[in-house]
């Protein structure tokens, strides 16, 4: 049994568990789960120096994409149909093809991989064939690209006008959106290895709002989280 809280307590007591030590019973942060489950899941996203807290903003903002209107997955599987629609065209069984996508189900990245095995077995003339499968190997670039998507979220300026409205209006005016927007620009120029870093600049960094994200999005695109040592549970 893992128990997770939001910050490190003094004394904790677990209810309904006796000698919870002696039945395995871990506490751990939320931003030390976080940090080794995304380590796990996006082996990739490694930063040096080491990392150190990113700031106010970046909090900010995350709170403002709780409710962003700009579902990443939603957003994704519309793309997906439109984009294998103009591939395929008007070809003889194309129409198969999109009943088979829209019957999938799950993350995005799962529906793309059901489609790939209805094909398999499906009667497609070559060429249909030939297109789907250029067509999907186009799509996974995207389906597969978590931290992409979520460095879209935090730089698309319109999206985080659109949110705040929505969400949490007055909450900042137009100029502190441009400015947390500007922000959030630099933080990802740094991320992405800009050349042009003065000394004294800040190092880049993930908070633990950032780490949620991209664990989320992990979830909606591509489906379960990796722990170090598997499979992570289900966390909504």
């Amino acid at each position: 049994m893992l128990v997770i809280v939001t910050s490190a307590p003094r004394h904790l007591r677990v209810t309904g568990v006796a000698g919870a030590r002696s039945t395995g019973v871990k506490v751990q942060t939320f931003a030390a789960w976080a940090e080794a489950i995304r380590k796990a899941t996006l082996p990739a996203l490694a930063f040096r120096p080491p990392m150190r807290p990113g700031g106010r903003h970046a909090r900010q903002v995350a709170r403002g994409h709780a409710g962003h209107p700009r579902r990443p997955e939603a957003e994704i599987a519309t793309w997906c149909r439109r984009s294998l629609a103009a591939a395929l065209g008007n070809l003889d069984g194309a129409d198969a093809v999109l009943a088979a996508w829209d019957g999938a189900r799950g993350p995005v990245d799962t529906r793309l991989t059901s489609l790939a095995r209805w094909s398999r077995e499906a009667r497609l003339s070559e060429v249909l064939r030939a297109r789907l499968e250029g067509c999907g190997a186009r799509l996974r670039l995207r389906t597969r690209d978590v931290v992409g998507e979520w460095a879209a979220l935090l730089t698309d300026r319109r999206a985080l006008g659109d949110g705040f409205a929505k969400h949490a209006p007055g909450l900042f005016s137009d100029s502190q959106l441009d400015a947390i927007h500007r922000w959030c620009v630099e933080r990802d120029r740094l991320r992405t290895g800009a050349t042009d870093v003065e000394e004294g600049d800040e190092s880049y960094a993930l908070d633990a709002e950032d780490e949620a994200l991209l664990l989320r999005i992990h979830q909606l695109q591509r489906g379960s989280l990796l722990g170090p040592r598997g499979p992570s549970p289900t966390i909504t």
